[in-house]
């Protein structure tokens, strides 16, 4: 919100990238915690499939982000915002990062283009989880992360603007939180590894913010553009890792005062509505600029970014919470039909064919 309202004022502090890399980051890890623990209950109960496992991911994911962001696609296109009806496809299909990267910024839906990574990173990732040995999976997840600086940099020869939004140009932070939740935030080698990450990332930042400030080519070309999108990438990188140690170190439950704050139910209601945050706030602007406009308001109301900003946190806030109770809770209830094993299998009794001499059941 900060980054979407104060875009002026955002010159030196990158708020809104910061935020992507942390959502990703927060993301990886939270998906594939779940996707690991459907699988060890697989594995553990007889008769459970892994197809199973597919289906209820794909189901509760749809449940979830579906009917909210088409219901605001429906909007975008009926009154053609923004002139969303001639991208009404990158929008229904969730390749919208791919129309800003060799398009143009598409306000008041532009940001969209972090779902589309999102959608995107679904597709490929539940196989490498479910399917895969999970040490593959871990290493497979650190080549991602090792690779996206240089990934970042191959599509960054197209341009700054398609370097930044691609999926492989933010597998950094989604593979680090899938790694962590991979590894377990608990496990002796995941806090060690957590903690090496955030002091290296911290460690290189600023040197590698200062090469980005004084070295990078002034008018690339596609090799100079290749070298200032990988330090960018490797810059991004070290924020990544910096997101993976506050995951895990919120995972893990964070002491003293900042527990408290972070259990404080305001906040938590926050996040319990953030989703509708996400998708409501670049609207808010354009809504209130209208409504002031409408009501006679002084110009300076709908104009100025901080006599605006109180306006604009209210109309999202109220906004958010009338969809999460109205619309997002009674749709989410529906998940219990997608159980990750079936009931009749997790609460039967496992039965093992009895060997020879030895008719008890294995519980």
């Amino acid at each position: 919100m900060i980054h979407h309202w104060f875009p002026a004022h955002m010159l030196y502090f990158d708020a809104g990238n910061y935020a992507v890399l942390l959502f990703f980051t927060l993301s990886g890890f939270l998906i594939t915690g779940i996707l690991v623990r459907a699988r060890c209950e697989t594995e553990r109960s007889e008769g459970a499939k892994r197809r199973q496992v597919f289906k209820a991911f794909y189901a509760r994911r749809a449940l979830r982000i579906f009917p909210v962001y088409y219901a605001a696609v429906v909007i975008l296109l009926a009154f053609d915002v923004g002139s969303a009806r001639s991208v009404s496809l990158p929008l229904v299909t969730y390749t919208h990062n791919l129309w800003v990267g060799w398009n143009h910024w598409t306000p008041p839906y532009g940001h969209f283009w972090t779902l589309a990574v999102e959608e995107q990173f679904y597709l490929f990732w539940p196989l490498v989880v479910l399917l895969l040995p999970r040490r593959l999976a871990v290493w497979i997840a650190f080549t991602a992360v090792a690779a996206t600086p240089f990934l970042r940099g191959l599509a960054g020869m197209n341009g700054a603007a398609v370097a930044s939004v691609l999926t492989t140009s933010n597998l950094a932070p989604l593979a680090g939180g899938s790694a962590l939740a991979l590894l377990g935030r608990d496990s002796a080698l995941g806090k060690r590894l957590t903690n090496l990450a955030a002091g290296l990332g911290a460690l290189v930042y600023v040197p590698l913010t200062l090469t980005l400030v004084f070295l990078t080519v002034e008018s690339p070309g596609p090799n100079g553009r290749f070298f200032n999108e990988t330090i960018y990438g490797f810059r991004q990188l070290s924020v990544s890792a910096i997101a993976v140690w506050l995951v895990a170190a919120a995972g893990r439950g964070a002491p003293g005062i900042t527990g408290r704050v972070l259990q404080w139910p305001p906040l938590v209601y926050c996040g319990t509505i953030s989703y509708g945050l996400y998708i409501y706030h670049s609207f808010a602007p354009p809504v209130w600029s209208h409504a002031a406009l409408f009501l006679g308001l002084p110009e300076i109301v709908s104009t100025n970014d901080w006599v605006r900003w109180p306006f604009l946190l209210l109309l999202t806030f109220f906004t958010s919470a009338m969809s999460w109770h109205c619309f997002e809770r009674p749709i989410n209830k529906y998940k219990h039909r997608y159980p990750y094993v079936p009931d009749s299998v997790a609460a039967g009794t496992i039965v093992e064919r009895p060997r020879a001499g030895s008719e008890i059941p294995v519980p």
